[in-house]
């Protein structure tokens, strides 16, 4: 999280506020105590809360499966999880949109949102989705997110982001390979 987001800012620029979300409780809690570890060195320029939801293109709940492709790695903290169908199921967890997490957490005059990290094991394209009011009012600067073969499963393909994106004015760029 610390390192993505100074990534972006650089060193001449103060980071603000951090919210990540992580709706597997064995993950969240392994981020928790990683944040805690490192709080100490970023508490001058960072603030990080952790919320224990997920995002996606619906604000209620959804079900989160295992998206490990190892039998008994959803038991690991560090097991990968997804709101797509597949996998063990690992229960179910409050989903939230970004349009309305900012809404109710985020002072308007923060906006715009600085950078977005998406990274959802193929989820990717429903957090976008999620975010049409953000992304209209052009109150997102910088996005990244995570395409890989597990979207095919959400029935969502790089088209899908790269339109909803285009839509709202935003320029899309492959990085890697």
């Amino acid at each position: 999280i610390l390192k993505w987001t100074a990534a972006v800012h650089g060193p001449s620029r103060a980071l603000t506020t951090i919210h990540s979300f992580e709706p597997n409780k064995l993950a969240y809690s392994q981020l928790s105590s990683f944040v805690e570890k490192l709080r100490p060195r970023y508490a001058a320029s960072a603030t990080v809360t952790l919320h224990g939801v997920a995002v996606s293109d619906t604000t209620g709940s959804a079900t989160l499966y295992s998206a490990t492709k190892r039998p008994g790695m959803e038991k690991q903290r560090t097991a990968w999880a997804t709101l797509n169908k597949k996998g063990n199921v690992l229960g179910t967890v409050e989903t939230v949109t970004l349009d309305d997490f900012v809404k109710q957490n985020i002072d308007a005059s923060t906006l715009p949102l600085n950078f977005l990290k998406i990274d959802t094991e193929g989820h990717d394209a429903n957090v976008l989705k999620g975010c049409e009011g953000l992304l209209a009012a052009a109150n997102v600067e910088l996005i990244v997110f995570e395409f890989g073969s597990n979207w095919g499963a959400n029935g969502k393909y790089l088209r899908d982001a790269v339109a909803l994106l285009a839509k709202h004015g935003y320029a899309s760029f492959l990085l890697g390979s």
